[in-house]
């Protein structure tokens, strides 16, 4: 079998030198496999090939040396003495030849020797040191794979590296050739690295006796003899190299070479910079020459100092503008090596450098502070010169990148306990400023991408970043609480608050654990310390708009829970039960999804089962004192004052009557009435207060509504603008709302007519008595309209004790119903109509006795102001804010809002009478021409025979008559242009039969069967096609005819007679479909009607517009005569003659028949 194998490997390395690089690629893959299974034999075959063949150095050369060097790796310990030596001879001669020679065949025998010494390390070496002779010169790639022998195989060569040294150095003494001394000083280098790894690594070492003096010398002769000379005299391409060989070479000189030659040799490596500024190599070298000199105690190392801590330093500064971070850690490291016994000299540069303007300066002085801070233990001398040296560049002046850098020599400075209370007291406010400082959007992408432009946003999250790390370091943590509590309440660094809220919950949370007296706060001890009503203050009205500044709100509530004891200690059992559900509820929402109406009651609620809890007149006076001085703030949002305002009115619960008037007074005048979230909250902060001081509280109203505080005056009224006493009047009518709707149900019933009401009609009407804007008079609209529906909201439960007179009551639902109506009705801008339409809701449910006709104006008005409405997905035009988001809500909510008036003026007479009223305003607009009417009106038909369906009680209420007439009408949308319609019109009859079925109560189960058959056509009336359509239609009017009481199928008829004329073919047809279905059902049982039947017929087909439609009339007709043939004869002939076309349809049609 061998045989075979040497055969076919020998075919396949001819094959190398014929094909394709392709090819020849698969070809290497097979002669792995077969070297993996018989190594020797592909071994001896690849080296009998290339012996052969030594001229020639095409690429097939290459793979099969490749594949060489993979094949030994992998079976190395197997190869026999005798093989190895051939092999190791023809890898010598491939990569020394000359002649056609090429760098990637010579290239891949060096790595078949470097393979082989792995095994045969003395056997690779001793041939290759043949080639080593003072006089001549050795072969380039020998020298290159001296040093990868040296790099591969430390262990291995490094006891070998001084004889090869002593060989190598007589050769390389008089060399001119460029690239052989590259190759030299590459592996003189290498050779010392290799070096230093070994005798770093002692334990794994084969010499256990091998010492850096056991080198010393062969490297004194390499470093005086060649690397000197060379460095002295050569060209600059040279220089690199050597610099990058004496960084490890330097470590292996004698002691006292050292003492003479490092002085000069630092004055050389120096004088490169000027060539080379800021170049890696350099510095790399440097610094190890550094680290020899500190480590031998170098007795002129002191001179050198300040010379060489300049010049790392002017280093620094040309690497301030390049994005270098390599070489800058490098001049670092440089720093580093001389920090512990030159400390105070790099201290007296960074002073001094510290002083200077420059950016550049700075930023490279502000880095090796960093890096002197982290290198030296500190002094208490030392700390303070430095804190006293970056305190100038706390100032606002600075760049970007210089407070960047600040914040990151605060940071390890922090964790090197160098900040001592004042000082760091200083550092932390200059890191809070930062994260409250605003981001200028111009700055938010760098230009160019330099490294010296940081965006203002780089610079917050440092800081940011910062903060958090020094509030674990437990160096900080005296510094730190309870400093940080000074921020909370300090308006300029709202922006700031989540950074600062966790940091202080951490640290008051770590305090609390440990039992750490620090944790109680004491103002006597700290007058700078905020009182426990202003944190508390503060922490709720952040929390009040929870997502703002990165999440805020859960920050806050977390402090609010670890200052507890603090702020009260009647508050820590309540907070430790509430409060963590709150934050939960914050993570797992978000801005949009959390509901913010529903957020604040929350807040509101621990607030005020807290006074509960703490109950204590002059702490809660105190609270409320806080919360008028937080109102004053100039930057809190409209949204934070209407909740402080709520606040208000909580607190103010929760005290005595004496002090309601004042506050409240206070409250009104500084409210902005333009801001729709101060009035609500305003307002609701009355109707909280009333909740408990009803007297008081309407005394208070009546007060400002006297004031000057509702008239226009002065400079604005000068210029006509927009007055504040009608937005004032707007929070005054909203007051008396909440006040009516929060108050003692007993209170209102006796004040209503007498007091609020009058009240409230009083602000409205005097309105127009004064100059007014477009805008003032629309949001006092509103607000009266609010308050008429929370007013009948509070009287609601106590319908039957009212006072109030019906006429006032029907006036208030004649001022709703002119509110509707001067809606423009195809425009939807304000919620005016769905809040007018909310207060008819509660008023109707006070049971005003209105006639029939008051209710159908008021539905008409009503489907007027909503049906003609686009909806917000069919209108391509954009609203003024282009907030379709918003548009979309307000159309939703105002949808709902006349449905809930339709369904409430259902159970007002829970008839099909009833029922029958609202259905007849609303039908009008299922044959509307637009889509979007008749979808609105189908939909709303939908909903209210559902919800009758749900309320009715068949054994009180007697079985509708008229269900056929609005079948009529009804079922012809099946077949409706827009599918929602068509699927709503089937949805509609389902409920219209389900609940014809309900008043039977007999016959059940077959007229349920018929239901499901319009459940199961359902998914036919996707289908377009005519014909398809149509006989889904007539298999609906087919159960129609099944399930409809016979006494009701005149009315079902005439109806769908009208609807022939349709103006959509397919709903005209559908009629069509439902008169043959019922006539051929029950054409019998219409013998008394006939005449009229065939008279309404002959007057229909007169409008109708469509052949098809006429011939299915004329085909019913003619069916009609099947039943009742003598009857419809009559009839025909009683026409005057000569017939018309029409009639002359009619008794052909009836021909046919018979």
């Amino acid at each position: 079998m061998s045989v075979n194998v040497k055969t076919f490997s020998v075919a396949l390395l001819k094959m190398t030198a014929e094909e394709g690089e392709s090819c020849r690629e698969k070809i290497s893959k097979i002669i792995l496999t077969l070297g993996r299974q018989h190594p020797e034999i592909i071994i001896t075959s690849c080296h009998d090939y290339l012996c052969h063949r030594t001229m020639q150095t095409a690429p097939h050369s290459v793979v099969i040396l490749e594949s060489m060097v993979m094949i030994i790796k992998d079976n190395l310990d197997q190869l026999s003495h005798a093989l190895a030596q051939k092999v190791i001879a023809l890898a010598e001669i491939w990569m020394t030849m000359s002649a056609g020679a090429q760098a990637e065949s010579q290239e891949a025998a060096s790595n078949l020797l470097v393979t082989m010494s792995f095994r045969f390390r003395k056997e690779v070496v001793e041939l290759m040191k043949k080639s080593l002779k003072q006089g001549i010169l050795p072969h380039v790639y020998v020298v290159k794979t001296f040093t990868k022998l040296a790099v591969e195989n430390v262990h291995g060569m490094v006891p070998l590296l001084k004889s090869i040294l002593g060989t190598m150095i007589p050769v390389f003494v008089g060399v001119d050739q460029a690239e052989l001394k590259s190759a030299f000083v590459s592996a003189v280098g290498s050779f010392a690295k290799s070096i230093l790894i070994y005798l770093g690594n002692v334990e794994e070492a084969a010499e256990f006796n091998m010492t850096k003096d056991s080198f010393s010398s062969v490297f004194h002769s390499v470093y005086s003899l060649v690397l000197k000379v060379w460095l002295e005299k050569e060209a600059s391409a040279l220089t690199i190299p050597i610099v990058e060989a004496l960084g490890y070479i330097i470590a292996l000189l004698p002691k006292d070479t050292l003492e003479e030659e490092l002085p000069r040799l630092f004055r050389s490596i120096l004088s490169l910079y000027k060539k080379h500024p800021g170049h890696c190599s350099i510095t790399e070298c440097l610094c190890r020459v550094l680290e020899v000199a500190m480590e031998i105690k170098m007795k002129g190392l002191k001179a050198q100092v300040d010379n060489l801590l300049q010049s790392l330093h002017q280093q620094m500064c040309v690497l301030a503008g390049y994005d270098d971070h390599f070489a800058e850690k490098k001049i670092l490291s440089c720093f580093e090596v001389l920090a512990p016994a030159y400390g105070d000299s790099i201290q007296k540069l960074i002073l001094s450098q510290l002083k200077k303007t420059e950016q550049n300066t700075r930023v490279a002085t502000l880095n090796v502070l960093k890096q002197l801070v982290i290198s030296v233990s500190p002094q208490s001398e030392r700390k303070a010169q430095i804190v006293a040296a970056l305190k100038p560049l706390l100032q606002n002046k600075s760049s970007n990148l210089e407070k960047k850098l600040v914040a990151k020599v605060i940071c390890v400075m922090a964790q090197q306990g160098y900040l001592e209370p004042e000082g760091g007291k200083a550092m932390v406010e200059f890191l809070i400023q930062e994260c409250a400082a605003p981001i200028d959007s111009r700055t938010s992408v760098p230009s160019n991408n330099r490294p010296d432009q940081v965006t203002d946003e780089e610079v917050v999250t440092v800081c940011e970043t910062v903060m958090y790390v020094i509030t674990t370091a437990v160096k900080m943590e005296d510094i730190l609480w309870p400093f940080l509590l000074q921020f909370v309440t300090t308006p300029q660094y709202t922006t700031a608050s989540t950074t600062i809220y966790n940091c202080a919950a951490y640290l008051g949370k770590k305090k609390l654990q440990v039992g750490s007296e620090r944790y109680f706060l004491t103002s006597s001890e700290d007058v700078n310390l905020p009182r426990a009503q202003a944190l508390l203050t503060r922490l709720l009205v952040v929390s009040s708009c929870p997502y703002q500044g990165g999440g805020r709100g859960a920050a806050a509530l977390r402090l609010m829970r670890v200052l507890s004891v603090n702020i009260h200690p009647a508050t820590a059992r309540g907070w430790e039960e509430e409060l963590p559900s709150l934050v939960e509820e914050l993570l797992t929402n978000s801005k949009e999804s959390l509901v913010q109406r529903e957020w604040e009651d929350k807040l509101l609620l621990v607030l005020s089962t807290s006074l509960n809890a703490i109950d204590d007149e002059e702490w809660t006076c105190q609270l409320a004192n806080q919360i008028h001085s937080e109102i004053g703030i100039g930057n809190l949002s409209p949204q934070e004052k209407g909740f402080l305002y709520k606040s208000l009115g909580t607190v103010l619960r929760h005290t005595h009557a004496k002090q309601i008037k004042g506050q409240l007074s206070k409250m009104l005048v500084s409210v902005q009435h333009s801001e729709s979230a101060e009035r609500e909250g305003a307002a609701l902060a009355i109707g909280f207060c009333a909740m408990t001081h009803f007297v008081e509280t309407l005394s208070s109203l009546k007060e400002f509504a006297k004031s000057n505080h509702l008239k226009a005056k002065g400079f604005l009224n000068i210029l006509g603008a927009k007055p504040d006493g009608d937005l004032a009047k707007s929070t005054l009518v909203l007051s008396y709302g909440n006040m009516a709707f929060y108050a003692p149900v007993e209170l209102v019933l006796s004040t209503v007519e007498t007091h609020i009401l009058p009240a409230v009609f009083n602000l409205y009407t005097t309105t127009g008595q004064e100059k007014k804007s477009e805008s003032g008079d629309a949001t006092l609209k509103l607000s009266l309209i609010k308050a008429i529906t929370q007013i009948a909201s509070s009287l609601h439960a106590n319908r039957q004790s009212v006072p109030l007179n019906l006429i006032r009551n029907k006036k208030l639902l004649t001022f709703m119903l002119d509110v509707i109506k001067a809606e423009p009705p195809e425009l939807l801008q304000s919620p005016v109509r769905q809040l007018a339409m909310d207060a008819c809701i509660q008023l109707i449910k006070l049971n005003i006795r209105t006639t029939r006709a008051d209710t159908c104006q008021l539905i008409q008005a009503c489907l007027t102001s909503t049906f003609s409405v686009l909806p917000p997905q069919l209108d391509n035009a954009k609203d003024m804010n282009g907030d379709t988001k918003v548009v979309a809500t307000l159309y939703t909510q105002t949808m709902s809002s006349l449905e809930e008036l339709l369904k409430q003026l259902l159970l007002q007479d829970l008839t099909p009478e009833g029922l029958q009223v609202i259905l007849n305003q609303v039908e009008v607009w299922i044959i509307s021409g637009e889509a979007h009417e008749r979808e609105s009106a189908m939909n709303m038909n939908l909903q209210l025979l559902t919800f009758y369906r749900q309320q009715l009680n068949v054994h009180h209420v007697a079985p509708a008559n008229n269900l056929g007439t609005l079948i009529g009408r009804l079922m012809p949308r099946c077949a409706d242009p827009s599918l929602p319609i068509r699927w709503m019109a089937l949805d509609t009859l389902y409920t219209i039969l389900a609940i014809q079925i309900s008043y039977e109560g007999t016959d059940r189960d077959q007229q349920k069967e018929q239901l499901e058959i319009l459940k199961a056509v359902r998914e036919q009336l996707v289908n377009h096609d005519a014909s398809v359509l149509f006989q889904t239609c007539y298999q609906i009017a087919e159960v129609i005819a099944k399930c409809l009481p016979h006494d009701q199928l005149t009315n079902l008829l005439f109806m769908s007679f009208k609807e022939l004329s349709d103006q959509h073919l397919s709903c005209s047809s559908a009629a069509a479909a439902l008169v043959k279905a019922i006539i051929e059902r029950c054409g019998s049982e219409l013998q008394d009607r006939v005449a009229e039947i065939i008279h309404m017929l002959r007057a229909q087909l007169e409008s109708v517009a469509h052949q098809e439609v006429k011939r299915l009339v004329l085909r019913s007709i003619a069916i009609l005569s099947s039943h009742n043939s003598s009857t419809v004869v009559s009839c025909l002939l009683t026409y005057p003659v000569p017939f018309g076309q029409v009639r002359q349809c009619h008794v052909a049609s009836t021909g046919r028949e018979h």
